[in-house]
């Protein structure tokens, strides 16, 4: 599946994660996945001729910024992409892994069970 910026499925994602860009050389295709269960959400970006070394993936906050730079031997798309997204609330940032396998980098966000914001206390 192939995925334009205005593709209202990038959208989703976008509003999911609370995606915010910031510098990007976005020409032509972005291809984002995004899949849930009970225990985990991930994202799936296409990213063919790249390797570990030319991704870089940081989780400050709670954001994650993806940032990758094509090689210029690369036969498909040069160039850099570089996204930042607002992880969601039942996210475990200390457990977000990430590998590149056949031109597909999958991140995965483990879920942790959400914290109440509010609970009364017994008095004893």
């Amino acid at each position: 599946m192939i995925l334009f910026r205005n593709d209202p499925w990038i959208k989703f994602v976008d509003e999911f994660f609370d995606s915010k860009t910031e510098t990007t050389q976005q020409s032509g295709v972005v291809n984002v996945q995004r899949q849930e269960n009970e225990e985990r959400y991930e994202l799936q970006f296409l990213v063919p001729g790249l390797n570990k070394k030319d991704i870089n993936i940081v989780v400050e906050e709670d954001f994650l910024k993806v940032k990758y730079n094509k090689p210029e031997d690369s036969s498909s798309y040069m160039g850099t992409f570089e996204r930042t997204y607002s992880l969601p609330e039942d996210v475990d940032d200390k457990k977000i892994d990430a590998k590149v396998k056949d031109g597909i980098l999958y991140i995965n966000f483990p879920k942790t069970k959400k914290k109440s914001k509010q609970r009364t206390i017994s008095v004893l």
